[in-house]
């Protein structure tokens, strides 16, 4: 959920999910905050080879620096990538296909989903995304000074089935 004025003082919001019937990603507005209406306006279907017929899953945050600062961020999860796109407005979406983010790149082996993205007091941003593979699941961290360029914050995961200790 996003604040939409980036005023405190009020409630207006907008939350973003996943379509299971269509595969598209929903944009949904509560003006005070809490009371999202059932039916969402498309905002991003699959249209991409990658993609296949659905978007899987799907986190949004405001881009802090750069020049697509103030624009809202969906990454998105689908074909064992995960996508981006941006919007100004959020709610008209350009998808960045040189932006996708592949297991190989982080040295990782497996499919990719489950993206979530949190925005650092910084600006800057972390992603916490589930890398699937032969053995399982296990959650991975990544970071980006702007929520563009992301790399792995450590090899090993944050969180793995199995861990003993912590």
């Amino acid at each position: 959920v996003l604040d939409l004025d980036g005023d405190p003082q009020t409630y207006a919001t907008a939350g973003y999910a996943v379509d299971r019937v269509s595969g598209a990603i929903l944009r949904f507005e509560a003006s005070d905050g809490r009371s999202f209406p059932r039916n969402g306006e498309i905002v991003l279907e699959p249209s991409e080879a990658w993609e296949g017929s659905a978007l899987e899953s799907v986190a949004a945050s405001r881009v802090m620096h750069g020049a697509h600062a103030g624009h809202i961020a969906l990454h998105y999860a689908a074909g064992g990538m995960i996508g981006l796109a941006t919007s100004p407005d959020g709610v008209q979406f350009t998808k960045h296909p040189d932006r996708l983010l592949r297991a190989e790149q982080f040295g990782l082996r497996g499919l990719l989903a489950a993206p979530s993205v949190v925005t650092l007091g910084s600006g800057a941003h972390a992603m916490f995304f589930e890398l699937r593979d032969a053995d399982g699941a296990r959650i991975y961290e990544a970071r980006s000074a702007h929520g563009w360029a992301w790399k792995l914050a450590s090899l090993s995961a944050v969180l793995e089935p199995g861990l003993s200790e912590f």
